[in-house]
């Protein structure tokens, strides 16, 4: 139980580790106040309604045209440094925490399972009976 439980923990923490150091980016494609197209990791493609651009001579008076279509950009950054929190505790502090976990760990261990063989000691046969071979009675 307690081994599958520190598993557990540890691959938690691993995935901890890796959601928190993962950076990605959201693109979104709106087009008037409907979304049309969500990618991640690379460009929302448009709807096709784009005002397409362009060029006008500079000499002409020309109002351009507003899109109703906008794209909206969502990027979540993850952690760029990683530090062991062991790099702050000097090498007598991560010797004494080895040793309380170590002796932590062996708290919960079935030792019934661990009989010595020392509990059942049978005595030698007796070949003859000593107080008859040399004759002492208690009277």
């Amino acid at each position: 139980m307690f081994k599958t439980t520190t598993k557990l923990a540890s691959v938690f923490m691993a995935l901890v580790v890796l959601v928190s150091t993962t950076s990605f980016t959201v693109y979104q494609h709106f087009c008037g106040d409907e979304i049309t197209d969500v990618a991640v990791f690379k460009h929302a493609e448009g709807c096709g309604m784009e005002v397409a651009v362009v060029e006008i001579p500079e000499n002409t008076c020309h109002t351009p045209k507003k899109s109703c279509c906008n794209d909206r950009v969502v990027s979540i950054q993850g952690q760029d440094q990683v530090n062991p929190a062991t790099q702050a505790l000097s090498i007598d502090h991560q010797v004494f925490l080895a040793a309380v976990i170590y002796s932590f760990d062996y708290l919960f261990l079935d030792t019934s399972k661990n009989v010595s063989e020392t509990f059942h000691y049978y005595p030698p046969p007796i070949v003859q009976d000593i107080t008859v071979l040399h004759q002492v009675f208690r009277i």
